[in-house]
């Protein structure tokens, strides 16, 4: 941004009937909104800001990456900032802390991961100054609301994603439509690139290049003089302010005077800048709704006539829920629905006439049926909240504090171990060099309390754990990992585990939990079930496990975790 819209962004804070200036002189109220000084959520986050700037002068220099630590704790703030700029408030009476500490902490070590990768990769990207002038634009906009970039380094605009390929087959097209927007010269934009960052990978191109190589041979000019004629016809909003002398022109959805307390309100369905899902929509029926409701609303009166049921079936459908996604967006849909139902609304009474609108209905259907452009960050709570993380969990620790003595504290020292982080999964690392640490450390716990069954079964299970998260991480074409955890489960099987005393309904449910867990990634019980369960003595508890496996059937089915259901109902001719 430029002066004076840079100095004044940092005076906004969002409240609940919209964006407050709090700038010192400008205290008069808006008519249409309560005095933010007397509301509490409105104190909160300007003492909030306040703070932020403080940490981001003491540890925050451009171009500078620091310690772990302070990875850590930028990677926090940056996190939770993001999720104020998405619309989600704090509730009344949340403190400073309060918000800070609900960023979860798996989200704060995934982004820390990902500096670190940028770190090492820093050499590959283009030239910038840190002294003087900087020539980094982040969330370059190209026309407000319809085209905005990730980052402008130089002259190269980088899209910056996780590396999906097509993802990345999307971007590459942003990318030169947005070069082509910049008409102006505004970002003096010269190359395109692609920066990978879970592997920290760049790969750039001019950007006449790379246009050729789309079009497949077509005329590039004759190609880029049609796209901006057909943009001036569709897109009628103001482009950037291109230099600190101009100021703003017409139709800005917001207007902030120069004396006079100011509040932007968000218009129904006209978002400030790109709108990504779980952005504050609208309040109808006293609640507030984001634009995933609006959403998935359209599509249910668009294309199943405003029947739930078959959006349902629509997305639980054999092609489609086996799509990465279509689990987070079922699972959006349940509690979507499960929010109409106690407000007592339709699909229609939720949308409105929304439902008619041509532009809201083309990014309902990309998003809802095309899954256009969705990243996890863009998820909504429901969205990340889905069975099989939940059923991954419980398999790994659900159940370790109804042991007769914990397997946490030696899961912790097999961590501790492992030259990598165990609870990081993706990271596709080569098992050589990597797992040796984990086992040799399980063996040595294992000798250690090899006299004592309630000890050596909380050894053992916590080297189910520590195994099966290794897999998520590591590259399973290599057979050493799957073997050694396939020779843990073996030995887990062989422990005395009824002389410890623990309650058997417990032990089979967390033990067939687990197993399913490792079924998956072809390892022991898989091919040698008949095995394991004859050395845990199976046929002595045969109706315990019957129903155990009833009542994990039924989970599973309810979950919608089809291949478990299968698999643990398969369980019972090795009983």
């Amino acid at each position: 941004m430029v002066p004076p819209f840079r100095d004044k962004a940092a005076d906004m804070l969002p409240a609940a009937r919209g964006w407050v200036d709090t700038a010192p002189g400008r205290s008069a109220v808006h008519p249409s909104a309560a005095d933010p000084e007397s509301d509490p959520v409105a104190n909160v986050l300007t003492e909030l800001m306040d703070r932020v700037r403080r940490y981001f002068a003491k540890y925050s220099t451009v171009g500078v990456i620091g310690g772990a630590e302070t990875e850590a704790g930028l990677a926090r703030v940056c996190l939770m900032l993001a999720r104020l700029e998405a619309g989600v408030l704090p509730e009344r009476g949340t403190t400073v802390e309060g918000i800070h500490r609900g960023v979860p902490d798996d989200e704060v070590r995934e982004v820390a991961g990902l500096v670190r990768t940028l770190r090492g990769s820093l050499t590959a990207l283009p030239p910038f100054k840190v002294a003087g002038a900087l020539s980094g634009v982040v969330e370059p906009v190209f026309v407000r609301g319809h085209a905005e970039g990730d980052l402008v380094v130089g002259s190269t605009l980088l899209a910056v994603c996780l590396g999906d390929h097509s993802e990345v087959t999307q971007r590459l097209r942003h990318l030169v439509a947005h070069a082509w927007l910049d008409a102006d010269d505004l970002y003096h934009i010269r190359e395109v690139g692609v920066y990978v960052a879970a592997s920290g990978s760049l790969v750039s191109w001019p950007v006449a290049d790379l246009a050729a190589q789309l079009l497949c041979g077509r005329n590039a000019d004759t190609a880029r003089t049609e796209f901006r004629a057909l943009t001036e016809r569709e897109i009628t909003v103001p482009r950037p302010v291109a230099s600190p002398s101009a100021t703003a022109r017409g139709g800005s959805p917001a207007t902030v005077p120069r004396s006079g307390r100011a509040v932007m309100t968000l218009n129904r369905a006209t978002p400030l800048g790109t709108v990504y899902g779980p952005e504050a929509w609208d309040t109808v029926a006293d609640a507030k709704w984001t634009y995933w409701d609006l959403w998935f609303g359209v599509v249910c009166i668009t294309h199943y006539g405003g029947d739930w049921d078959a959006l349902d079936a629509g997305l639980y459908s054999t092609s489609h829920f086996t799509h990465g996604l279509s689990e987070p967006l079922w699972c959006h849909l349940v509690d979507l629905k499960s929010r109409l139902s106690a407000a007592r609304l339709t699909a229609a009474d939720l949308v409105g006439d929304l439902a008619d609108d041509r532009k809201t209905i083309k990014k309902a259907r990309s998003k809802i049926l095309e899954w256009t452009g969705i990243l996890a960050k863009h998820f909504s709570p429901a969205m990340r909240d889905v069975p099989s993380d939940r059923f991954h969990f419980r398999a790994h620790f659900g159940h370790w504090d109804q042991y007769p003595v914990s397997p946490r504290p030696f899961y912790s020292r097999l961590a501790a171990a492992t030259p990598f982080d165990l609870e990081q999964p993706g990271q596709w690392l080569p098992t050589f060099g990597n797992i040796e640490p984990l086992f040799h450390a399980l063996e040595e716990l294992e000798a250690e309390h090899a006299t004592t069954p309630s000890t050596l079964l909380a050894v053992r299970r916590a080297g189910l754990t520590a195994s099966s998260l290794a897999q998520h991480c590591c590259d399973p074409s290599y057979g050493d990992l799957a073997s050694d955890a396939s020779e843990a489960i073996v030995r887990f099987s062989l422990t005395d585990w009824r002389a410890t005393g623990i309650d058997p309904a417990v032990f089979w449910r967390d033990a067939l939990e687990i197993f399913m867990v490792f079924i998956n990634f072809g390892c022991a019980p898989f091919g040698r079930e008949r095995e394991v369960m004859a050395n845990l003595g199976a046929d002595r508890n045969r109706t315990l496990i019957e129903h155990v496996v009833d009542d994990l059937h039924a989970s599973y089915t309810a979950d919608r975790l089809e291949w478990n259901a299968r698999e643990v109902e398969r369980l019972r001719e090795f009983v």
